[in-house]
């Protein structure tokens, strides 16, 4: 499933670099801090959502372990998907290229 809605993506993105089960708030700032992640998700702003996930508030005991290595696993997904990304255009560039220069445009428009 590709999901083009920028929005959906951070949301998610959030949603995977927090988990469901390992983060444990302690008090009503940390509750806010995590109201303020996902609006900032759903608002889609990246640059926001970056520095709260960076800035996480105190967490209890093992959660900070489970969350930075959650949150560290997200940032090298994000690596790959951005390498994934550039590869798969080069990849299609040079397809293109390569079905103009035998004019093949049917194939070129692919």
């Amino acid at each position: 499933m590709k999901i083009n809605d920028p929005r959906t993506c951070l949301t998610l993105a959030a949603f995977v670099a927090l988990g469901t089960a390992g983060v444990a708030f302690s008090s009503s700032e940390n509750q806010s801090w995590s109201e303020d992640v996902w609006t900032a998700s759903i608002e889609g702003d990246r640059a926001r959502l970056e520095t709260l996930l960076v800035q996480v508030p105190e967490l209890e005991g093992q959660h900070y372990d489970s969350y930075r290595a959650r949150l560290e696993r997200w940032g090298q997904h994000r690596i790959e998907n951005k390498e994934f990304i550039k590869q798969r255009r080069a990849e299609t560039h040079a397809s293109l290229v390569s079905a103009l220069e035998e004019g093949n445009l049917l194939e070129a428009l692919r």
